[in-house]
C-alpha cells in the first residue's frame, strides 16, 4: 500500500468500511510489538470477529459489580496476566489470559468482572462496555431487488442462483445475508 497509488488506509477509511478502531487495536494486540505485523483486511476481519466473540462471552457481566482489586490480584490468572505484561509486553499472551478469564465459569461473576476490568486497563478493548447497536440504513431499491430476487430463487429451490445472488449482494453492497427459520436476514458489513 502506498499513499501515491491511492491505496493508503487510514483509521477513518477503515471505519467507513465498517470496522471499529478497537478492532484495529485487537489486531495490533494479536502480535508482539517486536515482530512485524502482517496487515490485511482478512486479518482485520479475524481480529474483529475475535473481539466480538470475546465481548459476547462477557455480555452477562455488563451489570455485575466487580470484585475488589485486592481479591482480583490474588488470583493465579491475574498473576499470569501480569507476568505476560511484564515479559516485554507480551500482548498476545495477555490477550490469551483475558480469553481464559472469559471462559472460566469456576470464578464468580464478580471475580470474573473484576479480573476482566483490570485486564482491560492494559488491553483497552472496552470489553465490559455495553455495545450500542448501530442503526441500519434501509435498503436502496437496487439492494432490495437483489434481496427479493434471492428470496425468490430460494423459494424456487434454485440453490446455485441463490448462492450467486448472496455473493453479489456481499461484493456489490456489503450485505451479508443469512438464512433463518423465519426467512433471510441481512446485515451490513
Amino acid at each position: 500500500m502506498s499513499k501515491s497509488s491511492g491505496e493508503f488506509l487510514t483509521l477513518s477509511v477503515l471505519e467507513a468500511k465498517g470496522y471499529h478502531a478497537l478492532d484495529y487495536r485487537a489486531l495490533l494486540l494479536s502480535a508482539h510489538y517486536r515482530f512485524q505485523l502482517s496487515f490485511s483486511l482478512e486479518n482485520l476481519d479475524q481480529a474483529k470477529a475475535g473481539r466480538a466473540n470475546l465481548m459476547a462471552k462477557l455480555k452477562d457481566l455488563a451489570n455485575v459489580l466487580p470484585a475488589p482489586i485486592e481479591q482480583v490480584q490474588a488470583l493465579p490468572l491475574w498473576q499470569r496476566f501480569m507476568a505476560s505484561v511484564n515479559d516485554d509486553l507480551n500482548a498476545p499472551q495477555a490477550l490469551a489470559c483475558a480469553w481464559e478469564a472469559a471462559k472460566d465459569r469456576e470464578l464468580s461473576p464478580a471475580l470474573r468482572a473484576g479480573l476482566l476490568e483490570q485486564m482491560d486497563r492494559f488491553l483497552g478493548l472496552d470489553l465490559l462496555k455495553p455495545q450500542a447497536v448501530a442503526p441500519t440504513a434501509p435498503l436502496s431499491n437496487e439492494e432490495q431487488a437483489l434481496v427479493d430476487a434471492r428470496a425468490k430463487a430460494r423459494a424456487d429451490k434454485d440453490w446455485a442462483k441463490s448462492d450467486s445472488l448472496r455473493l453479489e449482494a456481499e461484493q456489490r453492497f456489503g450485505l451479508l445475508i443469512k438464512d433463518t427459520k423465519q426467512g433471510q436476514v441481512w446485515t451490513r458489513r
